[in-house]
């Protein structure tokens, strides 16, 4: 099994309402639980006390359905999104393989 985890910030710069944004960016990232690339998916938001806003934990039989999930138009359409809202200077990632 491959996890692809991600942690996202919004831009320091944003004012506005947060919990809509963060909400939004969340049913975005759930929407791919119906690929066929997908073995599961969480979205965590934050209650505010974190250093990122969100944070993505996604399960493939390999790396393989990472890669292809990324060239999908749904991935795009939540890349688009992301670009406007949320800084990518901020954004971190881990992807393995977890040992047993």
């Amino acid at each position: 099994m491959y996890t692809h985890a991600a942690m996202f910030a919004l831009r320091p710069t944003f004012e506005g309402d947060r919990q809509k944004l963060t909400s939004e960016l969340k049913s975005l990232l759930e929407s791919q639980r119906d690929s066929p690339m997908v073995l599961s998916i969480q979205v965590f938001v934050s209650d505010g006390e974190s250093t990122h806003d969100v944070l993505l934990l996604a399960q493939f039989t390999n790396h393989d359905g990472l890669i292809k999930l990324r060239e999908t138009p749904e991935h795009r359409k939540i890349i688009e999104f992301y670009e406007i809202y949320f800084d990518d200077k901020l954004r971190a990632t881990v992807d393995g393989i977890a040992e047993n």
